[in-house]
């Protein structure tokens, strides 16, 4: 048999098509992070950022495995600290939503900070 173990990367090809489907889904959220959106939607930062909160963070995603991932989170948050200061500064027309979300892009920017700390790539 060609495998340690059966795990995810415990075995060669299981291995390989783990990062190759962890690639893809960085080249989609890469793709993302690029998007301006306009005064309805959210920017891509702030989208890729929610998917590493809601479904990479809380799953264990291992980013040991593929070092674009921690590419894509360092980018994601320097993208993120920008869009949060430019937030910050704004007008805004309702003070509650502004102070709802400084505080979830400061919640974003805290847990991509400990993702990438966190990674044997940083």
């Amino acid at each position: 048999m060609g495998f340690m173990d059966l795990s995810l990367h415990g075995s060669d090809m299981a291995s390989d098509a783990s990062s190759f489907a962890t690639g893809a889904m960085v080249a989609v959220l890469r793709k993302e992070l690029s998007n301006k959106a306009n005064e309805y939607n959210t920017p891509g930062p702030v989208n890729v950022a929610l998917y590493f909160s809601e479904r990479l963070i809380p799953g264990g995603f291992h980013q040991d495995f593929h070092p674009g991932l921690t590419k894509l989170a360092e980018d994601t948050l320097h993208d993120l600290e920008l869009h949060y200061i430019a937030c910050e500064k704004a007008e805004w027309d309702d003070a509650e939503s502004k102070a709802e979300h400084m505080s979830v892009y400061g919640r974003l920017v805290n847990e991509l900070k400990k993702f990438i700390a966190d990674s044997e790539f940083n």
